[in-house]
């Protein structure tokens, strides 16, 4: 048998789409937003937008519904100057830009610019996260908000394959019909992208013997689930994914409508209380026992509504089997009102306003006659599983028509019966749920009954990533809304909580009903142990109803660093960027505080200033001499980095953070540097931590070390140490091997000249974090280094005094050197000299 065919394309799967707001389950969602990267309007809810080296342009138009709505909300916006922000995020990155407050080319849209390098300044291809994004506003009490992804076109390393050559979609649409499966690998840190695979049959004769499957009406398909959890079909010719205006997250559009889960009999109600009825359902006398399963209630039922057509919602909640009668009802279940249930009106059944008179025949079945004088109240026909039904009475189920004046019916509570009943006119109803014509009720899925709110602090998703550093806690808050339109609610928690790993964190869970019976679930998770792991922790609505499209959270705590987690040195006198850029900023006295440093710079090294020794070369450009190269150590040492191999510094493609790095790994790219004037003296070294929700300053327990990378030594640390320190100190230095520092307090002292650059290190077993930093200062305008001075007063005084020694010995002498001279000159201009010329 020859092996298929298999076309394999590269999907930039923009159709997927996904509502993960801050609030799940909610259904209504007529204002929102739609963005793209087009400066064209689109109805879409959810934002797909993607990173090119170029800056991420945004616009954004203001969806409601209809056109006219939506300008009129924009004029109300821009008046009272609001705009909605972008936040951009994924587990280890969040940040938000601001809108433009006035319109683009005065257009009712929105418009945004934001450089590549205020996002990312990574340019390698790396399978890196997916980024999630929210348009949000505040106007007023409203809140709008709209989700959805920005993917790296750069970085994603499947859209830098080449499979083969390009194909129209002409092309395309010919391998249609030889298409006998497909096959879909996602990506499984971006799953806006895939690879989208045909297989086909090897003979192209088109394709036989495939059927229908389930209620999917395509006969080749498969499914997709995005990071969300969210589902899609995908076809050869189209891709089918919940494209609803509801922003609900469900899977109508590929599944097809709910299921109905009713069977083909009559219902018969009646009333238990003014909340609750109970429905029996009508079982033929003389139906076969083959037949009889069919037409009863069954444990699948339970949880689930019945939907009469006319009006009218029950939710069922407990199912009773009848074994002992009553006659033709075999089992009922109990159900609770969420919306009454609409009765037969005069123009559905003229016996509505005839009084009745309801007696036993004698023989299973109950006699009914209008009492009523006159041939305006009558039964039909269409009466026929049609039932009375009285509160406070059993119900009765007409079964037969004798005359427009009587029929015959069958009791639902027969046992309460003890006489004749008489129901006078507009004390019964007459409720019509039966299969005569076809059934007109329905069993389907309960309706969502719970909203899923999160904390609006911040943006998460259903699966959120939490780290917990060493000794850090966390807490995940959850707000689940009931939205039950008339069902009870039981005062019991509606979550259950399960923790994955429960030997790894610390978990303690609180919930509490408020006022408005909304659950709130507070986890408090704290790590146990210096041990690093994972565990998930699944937060279950056991209540919530299976047409939500969230009913579970599953966020995931991660014992680790997280990656947000970095340390800072926050420098004593700030420098704005502009002037970082020109290279001047001046303090009161006329100072530039910055120190351009020269091409191909190395700093001394303890030997001198002409005689570097690092390997580390600043502001590097390949094409220019080195200097301080003179001896022979010098020239064997340094090495380029990121201008290893390139003629010159353009080519080195050094970008604008490199440039401004502190890093020794960029320090070909450092042009620019903070510049001190001699001596530096206690110079206080500020230290902060920044996580992706706060930051704060570095102290014990997070001891310090701190080396010089040029492995300079004109320096000199100064730190408190109070007896906790001390003992911590005492501890780590012979394990580490090098000096440990309190960062509480700590300064510098530098006493040598030019270049220095140190690099400050958080001491192991404090964090799951390699805590560094780096920073330099340039000290100039330093005096004569040793024995300079000295040199130079020794061989002034030696002028000096050889000056007044040969001044006293002439006074001592009486000799004039001043008068002398000037005999010497008279002389010469007395006695010039002669010449003849003899011929």
């Amino acid at each position: 048998m020859e092996s298929p065919l298999i076309y394999v394309m590269i999907l930039l799967l923009n159709v997927f789409e996904f509502s993960s707001g801050t609030v799940y389950n909610k259904r209504e969602k007529e204002n929102h937003f739609a963005c793209s990267s087009e400066e064209v309007s689109t109805d879409n809810q959810i934002i797909k937008l993607f990173l090119s080296m170029d800056s991420l342009k945004v616009y954004c138009f203001f969806r409601s519904k209809n056109q006219d709505t939506s300008r009129a909300l924009l004029s109300v916006f821009t008046s009272g100057g609001l705009a909605p922000k972008l936040i951009i995020s994924n587990s280890t990155y969040q940040d938000y830009f601001q809108f433009n407050l006035s319109l683009f080319n005065n257009r009712a849209l929105w418009f945004i610019d934001i450089p590549r390098e205020s996002i990312t300044v990574n340019t390698d291809i790396a399978a890196v996260e997916e980024w999630k994004i929210k348009v949000t506003m505040h106007g007023g009490l409203n809140i709008y908000d709209t989700e959805g992804t920005l993917l790296d076109l750069v970085r994603e390393p499947i859209l830098q394959w080449t499979l083969g050559s390009e194909i129209s979609n002409s092309q395309l649409q010919t391998v249609f019909p030889h298409v006998i499966d497909i096959k879909v690998a996602k990506c499984p840190c971006a799953n806006d992208v895939a690879l989208f695979g045909f297989i086909l049959n090897s003979t192209f004769n088109g394709l036989t013997r495939y059927t229908k499957s389930g209620r999917f009406l395509d006969n080749i398909f498969t499914l997709y689930y995005d990071h969300l959890g969210f589902i899609h079909k995908l076809t050869p010719e189209r891709f089918d994914t919940d494209t609803s205006s509801s922003g609900s997250g469900t899977s109508s559009t590929v599944f097809g409508m709910p299921p109905d889960l009713g069977f083909d009999t009559a219902l018969a109600p009646q009333y238990l209380s003014p909340n609750e009825m109970i429905f029996f359902a009508y079982v033929p006398l003389n139906e076969s026992k083959t037949k009889i399963y069919k037409r009863k209630f069954k444990n699948i039922h339970v949880g689930k509504v019945i939907n009469y057509r006319r009006n009218g919602i029950a939710y069922i909640k407990k199912l009773l089997v009848h074994t002992n009668g009553p006659l033709g009802f075999q089992s009922s279940v109990i159900a609770e009102l969420i919306e009454p249930f609409g009765v037969d009106k005069f123009d559905d059944s003229a016996s509505v306003d005839g009084d009745l008179t309801i007696s036993y025949t004698g023989n299973t079945f109950y006699h009914i006659e209008i009492t009523s004088p006159g041939l305006y109240a009558q039964f039909s026909g269409a009466d026929i599983e049609k039932t009375v039904v009285r509160p406070g009475y059993s119900s009765f189920m007409i079964t037969e028509i004798i005359d427009i004046k009587n029929v015959l019916s069958m009791a639902t509570m027969p046992d309460k019966i003890k006489s004749p009943l008489k129901f006078p006119e507009k004390s019964w109803f007459l409720f019509s749920l039966g299969s005569t014509k076809g059934r007109n009720w329905t069993i389907n899925l309960k309706p969502c009954n719970y909203w899923v709110q999160q904390d609006e602090r911040e943006i998460v998703s259903l699966n959120a990533v939490k780290y917990l550093d060493v000794g850090n806690k966390e807490n995940y808050e959850l707000k689940l809304i009931p939205n039950t339109r008339g069902m009870k609610l039981l005062q019991v928690p509606p979550v259950i909580v399960a923790v994955g790993n429960p030997a790894l964190l610390e978990v303690k869970m609180e919930g509490y009903f408020d006022v408005t019976d909304s659950y709130h679930v507070n986890a408090h998770v704290a790590s146990k142990f210096f041990h690093k792991g994972s565990t998930s922790l699944a937060v279950i609505m056991w209540e919530g109803s299976t047409s939500c499209s969230v009913t579970t959270m599953l966020p995931i705590m991660k014992s680790s660093c997280s990656y947000l987690k970095t340390l800072h040195h926050i420098p004593g006198r700030q420098i704005p960027p502009a002037d970082w850029i020109s290279g001047v900023h001046k303090d009161s006295q006329g100072f530039n505080m910055i120190k351009t440093l020269p091409i191909n710079y190395r700093p001394p090294s303890n030997m001198g200033i002409s005689i570097p020794l690092t390997d580390n070369i600043y502001h590097a450009d390949p094409s220019k001499p080195r200097p301080r190269s003179l001896f022979h150590k010098s020239k064997v040492t340094g090495i380029f980095k990121q201008c290893t191999n390139v003629s010159s510094r353009e080519m080195c493609n050094c970008t604008e953070h490199q440039k401004f790095s502190h890093a020794v790994a960029f320090s070909d790219c450092k042009e620019k540097v903070h510049r001190f004037k001699f001596p530096v003296t206690q110079y206080p070294v500020a230290l902060e931590i920044f996580t992706e929700s706060e930051k704060f300053s570095v102290e014990p327990p997070y001891l310090v070390t701190m080396t010089e990378v040029n492995m300079r030594q004109n320096w000199q640390l100064k730190h408190n140490m109070p007896e906790n320190v001390k003992k911590m100190k005492d501890y780590l230095e012979p394990l580490l091997k090098t000096p440990v520092y309190n960062p509480l307090g700590l300064n510098i002292s530098i006493m040598g000249s030019e270049l220095f650059h140190f690099k400050v290190s958080v001491v192991p077993g404090v964090s799951f974090c390699n805590l560094e930093e780096e920073f330099q200062i340039y000290v100039d305008e330093v005096p004569l280094p040793f024995p300079g001075h000295i040199l130079i007063a020794v061989a002034t005084s030696v002028i000096l005094g050889g000056l007044f020694f040969v001044a006293f010995i002439f006074r001592l002498r009486n000799i004039h050197p001043l008068r002398a001279f000037q005999r010497y000159v008279r002389g010469n201009i007395a006695n010039p000299s002669t010449m003849s010329i003899s011929s």
